[in-house]
């Protein structure tokens, strides 16, 4: 056999062995689709809830160790600001025993807003939570001024 018919043999091989394999190919037929129970949506129903209420607590678990620990971060700021008002001068004195009042009502809220939300509904959360930030952002303000004006 000359080369070209080794390779007119060859090819025709392949040929055929696609042909056999894509004729031999079973279609698939769609199989018909289970019908679903009510006591199957109602158990998948019940696992979403459960996931969705240990995720909301691992976020409430989380967000109360974070303000935790923002709470001794401004606790320590409140004995610095205390510090600074026994060394300050009259004028001064005055201004920073104001601060000092405010920051500890704050310190106070958000200690009480911090106990109450682990026993709070999820709107009372929500509410807690918003009252709690807008502590945090009261504080970070006057740091921020007291950083421009140095």
């Amino acid at each position: 056999m000359n080369r070209w018919n080794k390779w007119l043999l060859i090819i025709v091989a392949l040929c055929f062995t696609v042909l056999v394999l894509a004729c031999g190919k079973k279609e698939e037929t769609p199989q018909a689709k289970k019908p679903v129970t009510e006591k199957q949506v109602q158990q998948e129903t019940k696992q979403a809830l459960e996931a969705l209420k240990t995720y909301t607590e691992q976020q409430k678990e989380a967000y109360q160790k974070e303000i935790a620990k923002q709470l001794a971060v401004m606790q320590k700021k409140l004995q610095d600001l205390k510090a600074q008002v026994n060394k300050a001068t009259p004028e001064l004195k005055a201004r920073l025993e104001k601060e000092l009042a405010s920051s500890k009502d704050d310190l106070d809220t958000l200690q009480k807003n911090l106990g109450e939300m682990k026993t709070a509904t999820e709107k009372a959360w929500d509410d807690l939570k918003g009252t709690i930030n807008q502590i945090q952002e009261d504080w970070q303000k006057p740091q921020k001024s007291e950083k421009d004006g140095k």
